[in-house]
């Protein structure tokens, strides 16, 4: 996916509407619910971009100083939107026996603890096609969690894809 902003976008940025709508509708393609695709700069879409900052970071902690908020022109950000293995925002599977893992967390679904990165889902084997944490996976990240779930940059595979 190609986006072109002209100017920056999110939290402190010019927000151009049609920038905004450029980069919120890829948030929307990536599985942010709570973003629309609109040109409206709000709120809820600089938490979507630090949201998408820290996952691409692979930080555990969306509020942290690095997750700035913003989509620079030619930043990093930017970079990762237009990844054909942006990291998206997903439900985490329940998983069952049979795939050899089962997701107790999802039971609870007043908890907000059952979303999560498909990279962080692959690595971890809930994925089809990713059926073991030890497997390649079939999206290349930046980085991957240890088998504790916090993130281990001993661990780090090669960065972003372009379609070109």
């Amino acid at each position: 996916m190609t986006i072109t902003i002209q100017h920056s976008v999110g939290l402190n940025g010019v927000n151009n509407p049609d920038d905004v709508l450029a980069g919120k509708s890829r948030l929307v393609e990536l599985g942010f619910p709570f973003v629309t695709a609109d040109s409206a700069m709000g709120p809820l879409t600089i938490k979507a971009i630090r949201l998408f900052q820290a996952m691409k970071n692979g930080f555990n902690v969306v509020n942290d100083q690095r997750n700035d908020g913003r989509v620079d022109v030619n930043g990093d950000t930017v970079k990762w939107l237009q990844a054909v293995n942006a990291p998206q925002w997903q439900r985490m599977p329940a998983g069952s026996v049979a795939e050899g893992f089962l997701n107790d967390n999802i039971a609870d679904v007043t908890d907000n603890h059952d979303f999560g990165t498909n990279w962080r889902s692959c690595k971890r084997g809930v994925v089809p096609g990713c059926s073991r944490a030890s497997q390649p996976c079939p999206l290349r990240s930046k980085a991957a969690y240890s088998n504790n779930d916090v993130f281990d940059r001993r661990m780090a595979l090669p960065g972003l894809e372009s379609e070109r």
